[in-house]
Order: structure tokens, then sequence, then C-alpha cells
């Protein structure tokens, strides 16, 4: 995350990345400048018509707003206790609609710890554990449970070597040499 030098950036590689790093903080008007430089360059971008002239790119700049708002609700969700459907909307210019449809699917997959009340349009954020400290605890109880098995076959299973002699020595060579001359001090 931390760079040497923090100027704008020089390819479209970098653009992309940096576009990304936008998007993930929930700041899509960035993300789209940078990645619509990087599509178009800097040349064109200025030159060509609005992006609703081109119908590919507005599809592609709906579909970062709405990306954005799920970097946003999901990485912020925790600093507030509730969120006004219109308000989130016109942070990321969109219409209520959309903004529900993606509030409502961020639900049903459990990616947003909260729900809707419907008289005054607000998600209200619940306390308590996200999609990935659940995930956490499913896999610690997982991690238990083999443990637990593990333990439990190794108690079952008789503590008897096949190359073990008769005379309970093993057929090793070196264990065999170190016995005798044990026996013979």
């Amino acid at each position: 995350e931390k760079n040497a030098y923090n100027g704008p950036p020089e390819d479209r590689r970098e653009c992309v990345l940096v576009a990304s790093k936008h998007l993930r903080s929930g700041d899509w008007e960035a993300c789209w400048a940078l990645l619509e430089s990087a599509l178009l360059g800097p040349a064109l971008t200025a030159a060509v018509a609005p992006a609703s002239a081109i119908p590919w790119l507005s599809t592609l700049r709906c579909k970062v707003q709405v990306a954005s708002l799920k970097a946003y609700l999901a990485s912020f969700s925790s600093l507030y206790s509730c969120f006004e459907l219109s308000r989130i909307a016109t942070m990321f210019n969109l219409d209520e609609r959309t903004t529900r449809s993606t509030v409502n699917r961020m639900l049903l997959d459990g990616l947003l710890a909260a729900s809707w009340d419907e008289s005054s349009k607000l998600v209200v954020v619940h306390d308590g554990p996200g999609a990935l400290s659940n995930m956490a605890c499913r896999l610690a109880d997982l991690n238990a449970m083999v443990a637990k098995n593990s333990e439990g076959r190794l108690r079952s299973r008789p503590a008897s070597n096949p190359k073990v002699t008769a005379n309970g020595s093993s057929g090793c060579p070196a264990e065999r040499a170190g016995k005798s001359g044990r026996n013979s001090s």
C-alpha cells in the first residue's frame, strides 16, 4: 500500500491499480476518472462525448458505481447505525431502485449485517459479527472437530509397530548396535 512515489499514475496498468484503491474506499468518481483515462487515453477522454454516448462505457460506469457502493457498505457499515436509501443513492449517483436492489443482494448474500426499515427507507445496521467473522468461526469449529477426530483415531489405534520383533527391538541395525553396546558394558 505504501509507495515511494505518490504521483499520478503513468501508464494504463497504474491507472487500473490506483482505480481499484479508490473503488475499495467507495470513491467511485476518482475510480471512474482513472478507468476512463486508462480505457480511452488522456487525449481521447477530453475529445470524446460523455460516457452516455458510448453504450459499453455507460454500462461500465454503472458497474463501477454499484461495485463502489458494495465496497463502501461492506467497509464502513460497522461505523454507522443506519444508512438512508436516498442518501447513499445520491452519494453513488444511482437511482433508488438500483441502490435498493444492490443492498438487498448484499443482505441475501450475507455480506451486510443489516435490515430494512421500510417506513423510513433506512438500512439499519446490526451489531455483531459480519461475514468474515462468521467464516472464521466456522473454520475454527472445523479445525477443532478435525483435531478431536484425529485424537480419537490415534487413541483407538493399537500402539503396535509391525517392524518390532518379538524381543521388543526394531529391525534397525543402529538400534541393535546401541543395545548390544549397552549390554556389553
